[in-house]
């Protein structure tokens, strides 16, 4: 009897709780289907606006298509005296490129121009509203959403100076190709010279500007490269750089952001090392600044002369000064070395070029000094000296260009010293070599090409 009060209890319990049940699910379907319909509408709201945000961006692509062809083409016809209003040209362009109406657009595109003169720049702002369709109906989006976008182009200048190497080891052929390749170069920046400057530096024992840094170059540039000719001289590379960072007329860029300066660039050609530098020398009581050369590549002899630094050929300086024997230079009877005269090599007491240096620049020189009597080229070392200091000068000469900011472009042939000139460029995309002079025109058309598409910014 027992047992059958717990069953009956616990049947009676469980379809209790069933009822209970039942009835709460019949109490909440209202607020399920109210809820449901809350989800459908907000699935629905979410994507109406992924939709319009898919419109928003194309349009958004599309404009900013038209503003950077409209600035690029206003910034190269800036100086285009047919067209005499730049401003209205410019937003005519965009226009074109982006009607009203485009993509769902108002008939309210405008487009803003800002033309800087001075920097030669061009700035282009547009703006358009999107018409809001199915995202207006379903949410709370507006009418319309305004869209921007930016475009801006800079007409960039150039400042570019031709390094050349008119040596000894050119004559001839080579130098025919050079003066050739150099021109079909000047001749590609015919059409910008309004805005670019180009100047030519030569460089054997001595450098010579033969044109500085000048906008309308074409013309007296052209005759300066007909001129370049050979002579027996050394390879002076560095005080061909020097010449082109100090004295061709580079602009000095202190506060301008990179963005706004015009290009610079030196484009360095030669055919072979660096076999002379400028340095101070003291001969019979007198400080001359002289180049030293080496007379060939066996390291062990040296020109019997200085030469004139400032001269592109091998013109001697002082009508004939010996760089030996070494010694005090003082004027012969005050003088202490026994030769009759001597020459003070100044560079001897350098504490980055002299063998005395921290660096022991020299090994072969090594506790040498400035004043020691040697008479004897070969015994001293001087002449591996010579063609060690003027690859060191030569690529020091090309860091102080590089730390303005200026590229250097290096085109080597022949038997160039492939390891100096890669120090001397700005990286491997500035560096070119060939085996002959005949590839130089190929070369140089490949940097004029460079040049030009980086005047568009």
């Amino acid at each position: 009897m027992e047992m059958m009060t717990r069953s009956t209890f616990t049947e009676d319990r469980k379809s209790h709780l069933e009822f209970i049940t039942l009835s709460s699910l019949r109490n909440h379907r209202g607020g399920f289907l109210v809820l449901g319909a809350v989800f459908v509408v907000l699935l629905f709201g979410f994507a109406a606006l992924g939709i319009e945000a898919g419109r928003w961006f194309a349009v958004k692509a599309e404009m900013a298509k038209a503003v950077d062809a409209a600035s690029l083409t206003g910034a190269t016809h800036l100086t285009n005296p047919n067209i005499p209003d730049k401003v209205l040209f410019m937003q005519q362009m965009a226009k074109a490129n982006f009607p009203d109406g485009l993509l769902g657009t108002d008939q309210y595109t405008t487009f803003t121009v800002d033309k800087n003169d001075v920097t030669n720049k061009v700035t282009i702002s547009g703006e358009a509203n999107v018409l809001n369709t199915v995202s207006r109906a379903l949410t709370y989006a507006g009418d319309s959403v305004a869209v921007q976008a930016l475009g801006a182009a800079r007409l960039g200048g150039a400042e570019v100076v031709l390094v050349t190497d008119i040596s000894g080891s050119m004559s001839g052929t080579p130098v025919a190709d050079l003066r050739d390749a150099a021109q079909q170069f000047i001749d590609n920046f015919e059409d910008t010279q309004d805005r670019s400057r180009f100047g030519l530096v030569s460089y054997a024992s001595g450098a010579v500007v033969d044109y500085p840094l000048q906008t309308n170059f074409h013309v007296d540039l052209t005759s300066a490269i007909n001129g370049l000719a050979t002579d027996n001289g050394g390879t002076n590379t560095s005080e061909g750089l020097a010449k082109a960072r100090t004295s061709t007329g580079f602009t000095s860029y202190t506060t301008e952001p990179l963005n706004e300066r015009d290009d610079q660039y030196v484009i360095l050609i030669s055919d072979g090392q660096p076999t002379a530098f400028r340095a101070n020398f003291t001969n019979n009581g007198n400080v001359h600044s002289a180049a030293v050369e080496s007379y060939n590549n066996t390291h062990n002899l040296i020109d019997t002369t200085l030469f004139d630094p400032d001269a592109r050929k091998s013109q001697y300086l002082g009508g004939g000064i010996d760089p030996l024997p070494r010694g005090d230079g003082l004027p012969i009877g005050s003088s202490s070395c026994p030769s009759p005269e001597t020459t003070k090599w100044w560079i001897l007491e350098d504490l980055t070029y002299g063998p005395s240096s921290a660096s022991n620049y020299y090994a072969p020189l090594a506790g040498g000094g400035s004043e020691d009597c040697m008479d004897d080229p070969a015994a001293s070392a001087i002449g591996g000296y010579v063609i060690q200091t003027a690859e060191k000068r030569a690529i020091d000469e090309a860091a102080l260009i590089k730390a303005q900011n200026i590229k250097i472009y290096v085109i080597g042939f022949g038997s160039v010293n492939q390891s100096f000139l890669n120090q001397v460029s700005s990286g491997p995309n500035y560096r070119f070599y060939a085996a002959s002079s005949s590839e130089l025109e190929g070369l140089l058309q490949i940097i004029a090409n460079r040049l030009k598409l980086r005047l568009l910014q």
